[in-house]
């Protein structure tokens, strides 16, 4: 049987009207349509050849379609081929009925979507093909077997050679696809070792150990899954108490795996047992675990073997063949790459400790000299002023000297808000106050400091009221507007206001400087975060406005930018009123917060 790209598709309508659009809708899918005017004409064309699918009108004088498909399911032949009926009749459930039980497949009611008509024939052509695919492959097959009856046995040992070989190699590329997501679940290095084994144990052995060696400053670590439980703690003493020596040993099995070789022990025997256990009765005790086979493999990381893992099979019966030494030794790879990274992200977040610990004994470090040197500074400062004759270079060096001793006191004191942030240690003194007349009095006292930016301030007559802390929020607007007047180099005005929103009340800081480029927003609350048209022009740490997102978030409220570069920023910070505020202030928001960085 040759098997066509088109195939015969029978349409059976005593409409012609109906037929031509039949063939309209369909004709475009290159197979060969064959019309028919009644049912007669229909079981005439099923003599002659089969169909891939059968669209069959009910309503027909003479045979209506019923009556023909009853008698097509008759004939063995096509008593198998789809029939979709098309109809214009109601669709009661007894037409269905009815059209079921004579042999449909489907019922189509007119008018009907020609994409839908292609879609149901286009299935059914796909399936004759198929199980015309099939039918002549069983006929292949069945002459070779009249043709080579003598070969038969081999091929089908051939044949279920390649079936099984497919099989292990689908159930090794599961186990692959599994162990990698496993692995992935996370960088923590002692659940990954955790993971590793427990997902091994009992896809691919009934003990899995894993022994980590020691290292400078790293003690010895052991894990190991096994599919009886009870037997873990058992287990995990011997390997603990013997395999140190075992390491020391000059065993090819020990030297292979310190060489970064996979060793395969085909059959566990009691002199292999023994070979690494100090005691008899450790022996003894390895022996009624009924260890059969082995695969031992070394983990690396940067061609150094940092330890090994050990794949048994006991309990189930089962042994390691020759195939899977190679699945275990990719396994081996992608367990070693899991670790690697574990112990990349544990050196990571020892470094970002030891730095935060550092900005924090630091930062307290060089905040009493700073104060100190500012202190003098200041009072020298207004000392010079009372005297007489001192020149203008002297006083401005000492304006500079103070300036500068503020700036350092400002970044360090946000290095230690960054220090109490990371370590959960960033509180708040919460009580009712007035946003509007703290940012009239901050507003009130930057403004005398100013001789080329001008700061106004827009608020409401009556008192907006927040549960909060005032010196931090002072500290939110200092910070804004500050940035504000850095960020607008070639002087200009700052808008400040404070409104009432709904629940909210709104601190909002607008200017008409830099602005910030479209691709720096999503990151500008980032710690140590700076946009890119600021360097190097303007100074600063990056802490300003990761600090004040803190602070506003624990107070429950949000804050948002909206910027045009060239054009100016506009940063908006909404915070409950008193009357609607859900302030929770204590260790647990800090710890999720901290978590959270």
């Amino acid at each position: 049987m040759n098997i066509e790209h088109s195939v015969h598709i029978l349409l059976v309508d005593d409409r012609p009207e109906n037929l031509l659009a039949l063939e309209s809708i369909l004709g475009t899918m290159g197979h060969h349509l064959v019309k028919a005017h009644s049912g007669e004409e229909a079981l005439r064309s099923l003599l002659k050849q089969d169909f891939a699918v059968i669209l069959l009108d009910v309503q027909m004088p003479g045979i209506d379609g019923f009556e023909t498909a009853t008698l097509i399911r008759a004939r063995g032949r096509s008593q198998h081929t789809p029939i979709i009926f098309l109809t214009a009749l109601d669709s009661s459930d007894t037409n269905v009925f009815k059209g079921y039980s004579v042999g449909a497949v489907d019922f189509m009611f007119k008018p009907f979507m020609p994409d839908v008509l292609r879609f149901k024939v286009s299935v059914f052509v796909e399936l004759f093909k198929q199980t015309a695919q099939i039918q002549q492959h069983a006929a292949n097959l069945e002459a070779r077997v009249q043709e080579r009856t003598t070969d038969l046995t081999i091929a089908n040992d051939s044949l279920r050679g390649e079936i099984r070989e497919r099989e292990r190699a689908e159930r090794a590329l599961r186990l692959l696809t599994d162990a990698s997501s496993v692995l992935a679940a996370s960088l923590d290095y002692d659940n990954t070792l955790q993971n590793i084994v427990q997902f091994i144990v009992p896809h691919f052995a009934d003990l899995c150990v894993i022994d980590m060696l020691p290292d400078a400053g790293e003690p010895r670590r052991v894990v190991l899954a096994h599919t009886d439980s009870a037997q873990e703690a058992t287990i995990y003493q011997i390997i603990n108490a013997a395999l140190p020596n075992g390491w020391n040993s000059s065993d090819p099995l020990i030297q292979g795996l310190q060489r970064g070789e996979t060793q395969f022990v085909p059959l566990v025997s009691s002199e292999r047992i023994a070979a690494y256990v100090a005691h008899a009765e450790q022996v003894a005790l390895l022996q009624t675990l009924s260890f059969r086979s082995a695969i031992c493999l070394p983990i690396q990381v940067d061609e150094r073997t940092i330890g090994i893992m050990a794949l048994l099979y006991s309990t189930s019966g089962r042994q390691y063949v020759e195939a899977d030494v190679l699945l275990a030794t990719e396994l081996s790879r992608r367990v070693s790459l899991a670790i690697e990274h574990a112990l990349l992200y544990r050196a990571k977040q020892q470094a970002l400790s030891a730095r935060d610990q550092f900005l924090s004994i630091a930062s307290h470090e060089l905040k009493t000299p700073i104060t100190t040197i500012l202190g003098y500074a200041q009072l020298l400062e207004r000392r010079f002023t009372r005297l007489p004759n001192i020149e203008a270079r002297n006083l401005n060096a000492l304006h500079t000297l103070s300036d500068q001793c503020q700036r350092l006191d400002r970044l360090i004191r946000s290095l230690l808000d960054l220090s109490r942030i990371q370590t959960g240690q960033f509180t708040l003194d919460a009580l009712p106050m007035d946003l509007t007349r703290l940012t009239r009095q901050i507003v009130d006292e930057i403004q005398p400091s100013l001789s080329e930016h001008v700061v106004t301030l827009a608020s409401e007559e009556q008192p907006l009221l927040i549960h909060g802390d005032e010196l931090r929020l002072a500290q939110v607007i200092h910070n804004l507007v500050q940035n504000a007047i850095k960020y607008s180099p070639d002087a200009g005005s700052i808008e400040v206001s404070v409104r009432a929103n709904d629940s909210m009340v709104e601190l909002v800081v607008r200017d008409q400087g830099l602005g910030i480029p479209a691709e720096s927003l999503p990151q500008l609350f980032n710690r140590f975060f700076r946009a890119s048209n600021v360097e190097p022009q303007v100074a600063g740490l990056g802490l300003g406005l990761y600090v004040v997102k803190q602070i506003v978030e624990l107070h429950d409220g949000t804050i948002e930018v909206q910027s045009v570069e060239g054009v100016g920023s506009t940063f908006i910070v909404r915070i409950p009123s008193s009357l609607k505020s859900t302030l929770a202030v204590g260790a647990g928001r800090l710890d999720a917060i901290h978590s959270a960085q």
